[in-house]
Formats: structure tokens, C-alpha cells, sequence
């Protein structure tokens, strides 16, 4: 039974090992040469066939939105202001409850 976990302990040295060490052989990228498409004069580069990178994602920053917000917000206070429906009328003023209203 001792055998086994010097086994253990060789095997995981030898991963460690294969893990940390550089490759001994230099491996070529693929696709190296590009791709070649055999036509009526012979052999051409189809460097179209490429994949082409993948464009970088729109992002919006956090500021730019909150901005954005902030715009929207007055913009939508001093519209309704213009329009003349900012003044708030509380519910007891509706109904005329209140001392000093003037009732209708």
C-alpha cells in the first residue's frame, strides 16, 4: 500500500513538471501561410477566407448614461413647466377642503 502513494506523489511531480517547463518544440500557428485557393493560373492566397477579428463590443460608460438620465430628467421638468402642469395640487385642494381655496 505504500507503493501507492509514492506513485501518487511521482505522478504529480511529473504534471507539475509538464506544466511548468517550456514546450521543447516550437509549435507553428495554424494557418501560417493563409489559405490558398487553387485557380485557372494556378494558386493564389485567399486571404478573404480569413476570419476577420470580431469588432470590440459597444459598451456605454456608467457617467455617459447617468448623464443621459439627468438630461432626460430636466429636460422632462422644464417641458411639463412650459406646458404650465408643474405646480403640484395636493388632494385635499382638489376637493376643496382646504381654508382659502376657492371653490367652483
Amino acid at each position: 500500500m505504500r507503493w501507492v502513494g509514492w506513485i501518487l506523489v511521482v505522478l504529480l511531480a511529473v504534471a507539475w513538471l509538464a506544466v511548468e517547463l517550456p514546450p521543447l518544440v516550437a509549435s507553428k500557428p495554424p494557418n501560417d501561410q493563409g489559405l490558398w485557393r487553387r485557380t485557372r493560373n494556378g494558386w493564389e492566397r485567399a486571404d478573404w477566407l480569413l476570419p476577420q477579428p470580431a469588432p470590440p463590443p459597444f459598451g456605454v460608460h456608467p457617467a455617459g448614461l447617468a448623464l443621459l438620465q439627468v438630461i432626460a430628467s430636466v429636460g422632462g421638468l422644464c417641458l411639463a413647466r412650459s406646458q404650465g402642469s408643474a405646480r403640484p395640487v395636493s388632494p385635499m385642494r382638489r376637493q376643496g377642503k382646504v381654508q382659502g381655496s376657492i371653490s367652483n
